[in-house]
């Protein structure tokens, strides 16, 4: 985005809007989405319309960085509820990642100690359950 802006200053074109014509006025809808794909692909992402481009944006860099759902959503602007259902998608590796935090969370309460010592606390491993 802070290209496509820089690229505006660049040329001259004072706007408001990051996708604007020439003259800084709105795109279009046809137009903007035309240009959305070409610029992505351009950049070598994947994405094929506006709200794959959010979802992604929303899912593999917002959510990593930790920011709270709704900056997130006020960033994407929808509610946060919009952002939940629609655009926040779990990563690919998410249980190796929960395993991960949750094991690490053991080994602290094992090192510094627990209250009460519980003793139902699962380790996580990555076996695989037998078929039957």
């Amino acid at each position: 985005m802070k290209e496509i802006k820089d690229l505006q200053d660049e040329l001259g074109i004072r706007s408001e809007f990051i996708f604007c014509n020439e003259d800084g006025e709105w795109i279009k809808t046809d137009a903007y989405h035309t240009f959305l794909r070409r610029i992505c692909q351009s950049k070598g992402f994947k994405v094929t319309n506006n709200h794959a481009l959010r979802m992604s944006l929303n899912s593999n860099v917002l959510l990593p960085m930790g920011i709270s759902a709704a900056d997130r959503a006020a960033m994407l602007g929808h509610s946060v509820q919009t952002n939940l259902l629609f655009y926040s998608y779990e990563q690919k590796n998410y249980l190796d990642y929960v395993g991960k935090m949750l094991d690490e969370q053991y080994e602290k309460e094992q090192e510094e100690g627990t209250p009460g010592n519980p003793s139902n606390i699962i380790y996580l491993t990555k076996q695989r359950a037998r078929k039957i």
